[in-house]
């Protein structure tokens, strides 16, 4: 009985848990934006176009983790082959490459919805660095939660 009592609290916390992440997300979204002055359709909008990238973006990101992993292995392998891992890094570059391209079309399909007043402020956050900056930090706060968690606690 107490190990089903642990076991729904623990479903009861992981659900609100992952509620408020998708949440705070949501609104770290909405706030890169504040301030440009979008309408409602806008920012629909802008939801759709992100939702696009990260879809676009999962399988380049699981192939890059691939590519490490492999590198990894021919770094330690007995036998260095050289040209192996010559190949492995140039594939590496390639995904970076499509990727960084991916977000730049984002960026520009973004910037060609808005207004002339709404793009002096979207153009001045890519000058300024911090229309990236978003992406950055939720990578870096994914990291670390999963450098922070509990060693009994598995996440999927």
């Amino acid at each position: 009985m107490r190990k089903l009592i642990y076991v729904v609290a623990l479903m009861v916390f992981s659900a609100t848990f992952i509620f408020a992440q998708q949440h705070q997300m949501n609104m770290d979204r909405a706030g890169k934006h504040r301030g440009m002055g979008l309408s409602a359709e806008q920012m629909a909008k802008m939801q759709d176009m992100h939702l696009a990238l990260q879809k676009e973006m999962l399988p380049l990101r699981s192939q890059l983790k691939s590519l490490r992993t492999q590198l990894k292995l021919l770094l330690v392998a007995d036998k260095y082959d050289a040209a192996k891992v010559n190949q492995v890094i140039q594939k590496v570059a390639d995904v970076r490459v499509r990727m960084q391209k991916a977000k730049i079309r984002h960026q520009r399909a973004m910037r060609d919805m808005l207004t002339p007043e709404q793009r002096k402020k979207f153009d001045s956050r890519i000058l300024s660095g911090r229309l990236g900056h978003h992406h950055k930090m939720m990578g870096m706060m994914g990291k670390k939660m999963m450098r922070d968690r509990s060693p009994g606690m598995r996440m999927h």
